[in-house]
């Protein structure tokens, strides 16, 4: 008896919870929808790049046949002139998807390399011995810091040390140059 009582109980709450429920908005009819010629293209959202999708952007921009634009840091700031003696930049399409920095001969030939879209910074590239070919397969790259448009992903550091916060990477540091080789890009192109 008081099972059934309880069954009936249960399905009259279930149908008083059924009967409660807002019904579905009515789907307009065929004839009142736009036309797909007049529709307005969706807004695409950012889609964030793994470290996969970057090494193949990485691979793409070293495939193309670029020259590079050289800006001597002769009247840069003081730690630009210490650590560089040139910058190389390379342009595909208006945008600027590669630059590299060189050392002053003779004292280092550590360099860093910076890859970038439409968006901003995807990776940097530290060589303690930068003066090889560029196309270097990753594992034989000292380390590489990778954004996701210019906010920190991921580190890959070839002996394996890992710094696990921001405050204690390079990676900060990293993005705060290119923004300044950008700036500095941006300048020397409006003369």
């Amino acid at each position: 008896m008081k099972s059934s009582l309880l069954r009936s109980f249960l399905a009259s709450c279930a149908l008083l919870i059924y009967s409660c429920a807002p019904t579905p908005p009515e789907t307009p009819p065929v004839e009142d929808a736009v036309p797909a010629a007049e529709r307005q293209p969706m807004a695409q959202p950012e889609i964030p790049l793994s470290t996969v999708d970057i090494d193949t952007l990485r691979a793409e921009i070293e495939a193309l046949d670029l020259t590079a634009l050289e800006l001597s840091t002769d009247g840069m700031r003081a730690k630009i002139r210490q650590k560089w003696s040139k910058l190389h930049y390379y342009v595909h399409e208006g945008v600027v998807v590669r630059i590299k920095t060189y050392p002053h001969p003779g004292i280092s030939k550590r360099t860093e390399e910076f890859y970038a879209d439409t968006e901003g910074l995807i990776l940097a590239v530290i060589e303690d011995d930068g003066d090889g070919p560029k196309g270097k397969a990753k594992q034989d790259l000292d380390k590489l810091y990778y954004y996701n448009h210019g906010a920190f992903l991921a580190e890959f550091n070839k002996e394996h040390t890992l710094e696990y916060t921001i405050e204690n990477s390079d990676a900060r540091e990293l993005l705060s140059e290119f923004n300044e080789y950008m700036e500095m890009f941006a300048a020397r192109a409006a003369r």
